[in-house]
């Protein structure tokens, strides 16, 4: 592809050889910044524009830690919470240690749940009726 403008030309020409070698690098193969799609960010256009990034300052990188050090923290304490709360809520599930047993890792939706009352596997329906059938303990 030829480009009128040379920094848009350079560019792209940079874009398509990151994209050729990322295919071997884990780290470059879902990078938003290396592909030529449309991005969230407007570093490509300030790139294409000549513009001058914002200055970060030491107050506003200390305001951004502060910020995420905050939130995490109030993630933090609501997790240990919510598990104390469970913990003395004397809800358990007991797993029968009787031979062998399958654990089941599957994807399921809540609102199915609550809606049908009751758990239905819509990726492998039938499976929790046939190892019931065939005396399998599943959890």
């Amino acid at each position: 592809m030829q480009n009128e403008n040379p920094s848009v030309e350079r560019l792209y020409q940079y874009l398509s050889k990151k994209s050729r070698e990322a295919y071997q690098d884990p780290l470059l193969i879902a990078n938003v910044v290396l592909s030529k799609q449309l991005t969230s960010g407007r570093i490509l256009e300030t790139y294409i524009e000549n513009k001058t990034s914002p200055k970060v300052t030491f107050l506003f990188v200390a305001k951004m830690v502060s910020l995420y050090a905050i939130k995490n923290t109030l993630k933090l304490i609501l997790t240990i919470v919510a598990g104390f709360l469970h913990k003395f809520s004397g809800q358990k599930f007991c797993v029968k240690e009787e031979g062998e047993l399958i654990v089941l890792d599957t994807f399921f939706l809540a609102d199915e749940i609550v809606k049908n009352k009751k758990f239905e596997d819509s990726f492998f329906p039938g499976l929790s009726q046939y190892l019931t059938k065939i005396k399998k303990v599943y959890a």
